[in-house]
């Protein structure tokens, strides 16, 4: 009888030392908010970025594993490139970018994403918006007011006044 308890005992204390695991390895590494892209570029092509977060961060989608933050050149794995963590700054211009989603990182505060070919920004899940640079893409008409309407009123925007209809 002692020896089943003992087992018993064995057993459920590993299990709890097995469902703590992910707890665990959640504690300091990256957090939920997210940047999702699509470029044109082929894989095994570069893209330039210039991303500032205020604690780590991790992309999917590039061939590069380190220095991921600050300006730089990374290699495309995937036309679709995720980027998970605290991104703050995110510069991506002339990337052949055709869709961009940033709704899912709340600590983003400045966007400059012009030249690419996005048709469409939704910044409304953006609360730290402060600075947007989105000129030479093709957001025009109803996008375009979508867009602009959704921002904060003390944000700076910059976009090319010949989209404006």
């Amino acid at each position: 009888m002692c020896k089943k308890l003992l087992n018993l005992f064995f057993i459920l204390l590993f299990v709890t030392v097995i469902s703590c695991i992910p707890a665990f390895a959640a504690n300091g590494t990256v957090s939920d908010d997210t940047i999702t892209f699509t470029t044109s570029r082929a894989v095994g092509e570069n893209i330039k970025l210039n991303i500032k977060a205020s604690d780590n961060i991790e992309i999917s989608g590039i061939a590069e594993t380190t220095n991921l933050t600050g300006p730089n050149t990374f290699t495309l794995t995937s036309q679709t490139v995720v980027i998970k963590g605290p991104v703050t700054t995110f510069e991506c211009p002339d990337n052949g970018i055709t869709s961009l989603d940033v709704s899912k990182n709340k600590k983003l505060s400045i966007l400059k994403c012009e030249c690419n070919l996005l048709e469409s920004l939704d910044l409304s899940k953006n609360p730290a918006i402060r600075y947007v640079k989105c000129y030479g893409n093709r957001i025009k008409g109803e996008a375009l007011t979508k867009m602009m309407d959704s921002l904060p009123q003390d944000i700076i925007i910059e976009f090319d006044k010949s989209y404006v209809e």
